[in-house]
């Protein structure tokens, strides 16, 4: 599984396995062999000067170049995030979504949008990935606007 650094989908074995915050993963029984971390897309953070879209096309080359290394056979997903929250509201670059959908359907890689934050309405659509960004992804997962976090549940 390849990830993003900052993305956070949750605190189960599995989910935590798979969590880009490097900070917890003290926390838990994890299973970091099945998990490549990618650099952070947060386009707050590039350098000055730098346009959105150059800082993009690096990030989008980061997901090729990683599935080069790891090989084709072994690897099956790349989670994303629409929006990552933990990482500080991030709203990666203009069509980087799209990109990495188009490299994840041509390698036939699974690509699972993980919309815990913004599914459920919270970006005015049931789900964002389509009607804000554009992507119809293989797999969704939903969380805490399912039942408005009053039970831990997770689709």
């Amino acid at each position: 599984m390849i990830a993003r650094e900052n993305a956070f989908p949750g605190s189960t074995c599995l989910s935590a396995s798979v969590t880009g915050k490097q900070h917890e993963w003290g926390h838990f029984d994890t299973q970091s062999r099945i998990l490549q971390i990618l650099p952070d897309v947060n386009p707050f953070v590039r350098l000055k000067g730098l346009t959105e879209a150059a800082w993009r096309d690096p990030k989008v080359a980061d997901l090729e170049t990683a599935i080069l290394e790891i090989g084709l056979e072994q690897v099956g997903t790349f989670l994303a995030e629409p929006v990552l929250c933990p990482g500080g509201v991030v709203i990666p670059p203009e069509g980087y979504h799209a990109r990495t959908l188009e490299i994840c359907r041509r390698q036939d890689i699974l690509y699972i949008s993980d919309e815990a934050v913004t599914g459920f309405g919270r970006l005015g659509h049931w789900f964002a990935s389509k009607a804000v960004f554009g992507i119809e992804p293989d797999m969704i997962c939903c969380a805490k606007g399912l039942i408005s976090g009053d039970q831990p549940l997770g689709a």
